[in-house]
């Protein structure tokens, strides 16, 4: 299972390391303004969506 430790090296890749904890708790169009970390303590299904998310968007910036 993938930790958000493990993706928090994929957010400082697309963000940067000083606004990590901000993308984390910032309302995200993508979850209907749900931050991501509310999405990802939801369960399994919201872990693997948060995953996703940021592995699309690390491949697609070449970030992370």
């Amino acid at each position: 299972m993938t930790t958000k430790a493990q993706l928090d090296r994929i957010v400082e890749g697309l963000v940067g390391k000083e606004l990590v904890d901000n993308w984390w708790n910032s309302p995200n169009k993508h979850w209907n303004d749900k931050t991501p970390l509310e999405v990802f303590e939801s369960g399994l299904e919201g872990k693997m969506d948060v995953r996703s998310y940021l592995i699309f968007h690390a491949y697609c910036s070449g970030g992370g």
